[in-house]
């Protein structure tokens, strides 16, 4: 045992880190060994007592979390040692390998570091990777690092900053809750064949009928407060060719219309009292909405 751990301080008492080639010691202690069981089982342990005894080098390890879904992702780091942090030097962003993401707002010293990544693409899988020896603490050298942070945008829906939010995934009946902070009492009704269907974008869907003119939803009390400035946005898909006004949303009295021209694809908005129909000037052409979901938003 005096043997080894003699070995154990020589070898990393040098510049490397401290329990980098004990693999290579513990092969040329074995050949000096007598050839015993003894000794064999003596050799055994020391891949798990040596670090102890002999030290380890500062890590650096991410504590922030690895699966992340909004940016600039906020990376936390921290060199440790046995559990402890240890203060470091020479460390900055040029030794930051990243892939598939770019590197801003470095900051920090001691064992406590910061910086910013923007992703490059959505989803990407975001690699940072530390080479060994890119700072020194208490005198020895850091080991390596590579880590891969999983980045996926989240659609965060607040409710209670949406007046009218409607789901529609009842399935069946004739009334859409509001999820919105108007609550149930704008509720949707559900009017002339217009029908709950399960192939919606996220969940369920209103189908409105191809054979009715006036198929619809309509907000309960037959008005919702949208105030003077608001945005309005929904998902569709089968949009019905021309030969008839497709509206998006109308307001009650006179109030603007996000709708399809009827005998166009023009898109715009339609004012009751005030100038008819006024083109935006992007169309919608029913061919190229007939079979995948679109987006489209109103401010």
């Amino acid at each position: 045992m005096r043997l080894v751990f003699s070995l154990c301080e020589k070898q990393f008492n040098g510049g490397v880190g401290r329990d980098q080639d004990l693999k290579k010691l513990l092969s040329a202690v074995f050949e000096c060994l007598p050839n015993s069981g003894l000794w064999k089982r003596i050799l055994l342990l020391v891949p798990v007592v040596a670090p102890c005894l002999c030290g380890a080098s500062p890590a650096p390890q991410i504590t922030s979390s690895l699966k992340v879904y909004s940016y600039p992702i906020h990376v936390d780091l921290a060199f440790r040692e046995l559990d402890a942090n240890v203060s470091v030097t020479g460390f900055d962003i040029s030794d930051l390998n990243v892939s598939n993401a770019t590197v801003s707002d470095f900051n920090g010293s001691g064992h406590s570091y910061g910086f910013k990544l923007t992703p490059v693409s959505d989803p990407a899988n975001i690699t940072v990777s530390i080479a060994a020896g890119a700072a020194i603490g208490a005198g020895d050298a850091s080991l390596a690092m590579s880590e891969t942070l999983e980045y996926r945008f989240s659609h965060d829906t607040r409710s209670t900053s949406l007046v009218g939010w409607w789901k529609l995934d009842e399935g069946t009946g004739l009334s859409a809750l509001n999820s919105g902070s108007a609550g149930a009492a704008r509720n949707l009704n559900l009017l002339d064949e217009s029908a709950f269907v399960s192939e919606g974008k996220f969940g369920g869907a209103v189908e409105i009928s191809p054979n009715n003119a006036n198929s619809r939803m309509e907000v309960t009390g037959t008005e919702l407060d949208i105030g003077a400035e608001s945005s309005l946005m929904a998902w569709f898909k089968d949009l019905y060719p021309t030969g008839s006004w497709r509206t998006l949303f109308r307001g009650n009295q006179g109030d603007h219309q996000i709708i399809i021209e009827d005998v166009s694809s023009s898109l715009g908005i339609f004012h009751q009292t005030n100038g008819g129909f006024r083109d935006s000037g992007a169309n919608l052409a029913t061919g190229s909405f007939s079979s995948v979901w679109r987006h489209v938003a109103a401010v």
